[in-house]
């Protein structure tokens, strides 16, 4: 493929062929006519992709509207070191990036979600990466004060992960860092490195397109 950076492999295979081969890794019949419920299995990617991913630290899933900015420098070595697990978002996984070690129990972590297999195989979007991915995680996000407290540092699950919100989505349902809902109006994208005059040249790990693409 013609102006690809040289870490970037492109794979061609149609739509039908991706079907078979993902109800063929995980044993299910995935057959949806809209290929948005594409989104609902990114976080069986890890399993589907195995041996694709085979000498890699991590492996990740996101979306196609987004800017990337600087992923080095917000990823650091100390931070990749430390969790196995990282969402831009502060109260759930963000479906638009997120990032996994590549180990099994990663790979395999959406198959603690009940019932998977049923809602992987309805036609029907489920914001599962978002959703139900997220509860293996953030169980007790809606219980009391002590026991998010107590989770945080016995959670198996919740200590492995990173939720910090990059802000990378402006416009959306989530305030700006300040609380309000003054967005910034200007990104600039130089030598890879991705800034928003709000607070001036802030730089931010990506830009993600979700309501600025309908304006």
């Amino acid at each position: 493929m013609p102006n690809c950076p040289p870490n970037v492999r492109i794979v061609d295979i149609s739509y039908l062929e991706y079907c078979q081969k993902v109800s063929e890794k995980l044993s299910i019949t995935f057959q949806p006519e809209n290929p948005y419920k594409l989104c609902d299995i990114k976080p069986a990617l890890g399993f589907t992709h195995a041996e694709e991913l085979q000498g890699y630290d991590f492996w990740g899933f996101g979306d196609l509207d987004l800017d990337y900015g600087d992923l080095r420098q917000y990823f650091t070595p100390q931070r990749l070191a430390n969790k196995d697990v990282f969402s831009t978002h502060s109260t759930r996984i963000s479906g638009h990036l997120c990032l996994l070690r590549n180990t099994d129990e990663l790979r395999s972590a959406f198959n603690r979600v009940k019932d998977w297999q049923k809602k992987f195989m309805q036609s029907a979007h489920l914001a599962f990466d978002e959703k139900d991915f997220s509860k293996i995680f953030l169980r007790h996000k809606n219980s009391p004060r002590l026991v998010q407290a107590l989770s945080k540092k016995w959670d198996a699950w919740l200590t492995k992960a990173e939720f910090n919100e990059a802000y990378t989505t402006p416009n959306g349902r989530i305030a700006w860092m300040d609380g309000s809902g003054n967005f910034p109006t200007e990104w600039v994208w130089e030598y890879g490195k991705l800034a928003c005059n709000r607070p001036l040249f802030h730089e931010i790990p990506y830009f993600h397109f979700l309501k600025w693409k309908y304006s």
